[in-house]
């Protein structure tokens, strides 16, 4: 949209493919392995007259997704007057996207019951996303070849990177020091004992 303004073409092929590299590990990982409800068997089947989509679960994906969009314009649009280079648009486009996919994965998985700590496969995410990125930005090669800013100061970056890497590990740290077994195990045993 912003070359048609005027704007840089942010993103390039190569960039389609990280994000692929994001958001089908995000859907096939995380979303895949959520824990069923304790009462899933006793809860009521759904009524053969309801809809699969339903109006209101549309409304909601849709305001959560325009909340990303304007999150990404107002970014663009700050980069635009503070008289941003290319490069560096181009990297605050690629991260607004990314944090906002991983912030809506957040989202709709605190939104149901058993909350942020029953799947602790998004914190290998989150880990992962971070050392990519970090080898992206801090490899000046790779970064020119995405298009990317090479001279940023390694020490921002780190930090940047840092911050949520260190709280996804610590979650999952604590998590392995607890012991507790991930929630599709203790289903999956329950199930053997059941049968």
């Amino acid at each position: 949209m912003l070359p048609l303004f005027g704007g840089p073409l942010l993103l390039l092929p190569l960039h389609v493919v990280l994000f692929e590299l994001i958001i089908d590990p995000a859907c096939s990982l995380v979303f895949e392995a959520e824990p069923a409800p304790d009462d899933l068997m006793r809860q009521s089947p759904r009524p053969r007259a309801a809809q699969l989509f339903a109006i209101g679960a549309i409304l909601r994906a849709v305001v959560v997704g325009l909340f990303a969009l304007a999150g990404f314009a107002a970014i663009q649009w700050w980069g635009h007057r503070g008289g941003w280079s290319d490069q560096l648009l181009r990297l605050a486009g690629i991260a607004s996207i990314i944090a906002a996919n991983l912030a809506m994965v957040v989202w709709f998985r605190s939104s149901g019951r058993r909350g942020l700590d029953a799947n602790p496969v998004f914190d290998k995410l989150l880990l992962g996303v971070c050392a990519l990125l970090g080898f992206i930005l801090l490899v000046p090669a790779v970064a020119h070849a995405f298009g990317l800013p090479a001279d940023l100061d390694p020490r921002w970056v780190t930090a940047a990177l840092a911050a949520p890497a260190a709280w996804s590990g610590g979650r999952w740290l604590l998590r392995w020091r607890s012991g507790k077994a991930p929630a599709g195990n203790e289903n999956s045993t329950a199930q053997r004992k059941t049968a």
